[in-house]
């Protein structure tokens, strides 16, 4: 998963917020808009191992990391949930590759997608596409029926009807969430002019991406604010 930023906001738990991208290696811009993903996934993992120059990341099976005398953490990592160096290798290449502000890696997409759905509260609305991974639909009409969610789905392929998804709005959902291509009819949707109409309300997009990959669509420079893939599919 990646995505813009994110801050703590009193009152609203945690709030999205549009930033620029973050850099795995080097605090100099490396101009990644002029590379294509191929050599950013060949090398923005690389270059981090200061101790010996390896050309392959190493893979960190540790759990937990050395501290000092006054439990001060040496290579500042404390657990491998959080400070894996393997994992951040694999969130910075998908950062690099969604030209995202940072990217969390979950053990599996649903994790991924449900993580997202968790910031909602009792009572607020969500709009959903009619057609789309059918785990995550009974899963979404499940937890919203216990957490009094209120869902309403929309046919977001083409023909897209900007009415309808404005008629939706009027109920200032907190969520709009697009899966392009959607799964299993593969059908398109357009990010920009969804994700404009969401931030109109101050709602925020979310998209499930997987079936695109950053190779073929790039969620984040359309105006999503988090995307996320499956990477047991394409990725």
């Amino acid at each position: 998963m990646a995505l813009r930023v994110l801050r703590q906001h009193k009152g609203l738990g945690w709030r999205l917020v549009r930033a620029g991208p973050r850099y795995l290696s080097s605090d100099k811009p490396r101009h990644l808009d002029q590379l294509r993903p191929g050599t950013i996934s060949a090398q923005i993992p690389f270059g981090d191992d200061k101790q010996y120059n390896s050309v392959v990341p190493a893979i960190y099976p540790s759990s937990t990391f050395v501290r000092d005398q006054n439990g001060t953490n040496i290579a500042g990592k404390i657990y491998a949930r959080d400070d894996n160096p393997t994992v951040l290798a694999a969130e910075g290449t998908i950062r690099e590759l969604e030209f995202g502000a940072d990217a969390l890696l979950f053990s599996s997409g649903m994790s991924a997608a449900t993580a997202v759905f968790k910031i909602l509260r009792p009572g607020d609305h969500v709009i959903v596409p009619r057609v789309m991974y059918w785990a995550l639909r009974g899963w979404i009409m499940d937890f919203a029926k216990r957490w009094k969610i209120e869902v309403k789905a929309l046919d977001f392929g083409e023909p897209f009807d900007k009415n309808k998804l404005r008629s939706a709005l009027s109920t200032r959902p907190k969520l709009v969430w697009l899966e392009t291509p959607a799964n299993p009819t593969w059908s398109v949707s357009d990010i920009s002019e969804i994700s404009s109409m969401a931030h109109d309300i101050g709602a925020f997009c979310v998209v499930d991406s997987t079936a695109a990959t950053p190779v073929l669509s790039q969620p984040l420079n359309l105006g999503a604010d988090i995307v996320m893939h499956s990477a047991t599919k394409y990725l």
